[in-house]
């Protein structure tokens, strides 16, 4: 079963006073959501990753980072 995940993601140099990017995931596991917001955003700097369970449902696969804070307008149409 496919969870809503969220993930919670920190450059070297960020501590826990700065507001992390938060990308919303669907993945079967916090660690399979962790790992592809890894493969997505590492070339970006990001290296620290945490995830957080919205909500189990019926989602359809495979695993993917659906968008993120500050990414700007977003629609279901692209």
């Amino acid at each position: 079963m496919m969870k809503l995940i969220t993930v919670n993601c920190w450059r070297p140099d960020d501590d826990d006073d700065v507001d992390p990017r938060s990308a919303v995931t669907i993945a079967a596991t916090i660690t399979e959501a962790e790992n592809i917001c890894r493969d997505a955003y590492s070339s970006e700097g990001f290296n620290r990753f945490e995830g957080h369970v919205v909500t189990e449902g019926q989602f359809a696969g495979p695993a993917r980072v659906l968008g993120y804070t500050g990414q700007g307008p977003w629609s279901w149409k692209s």
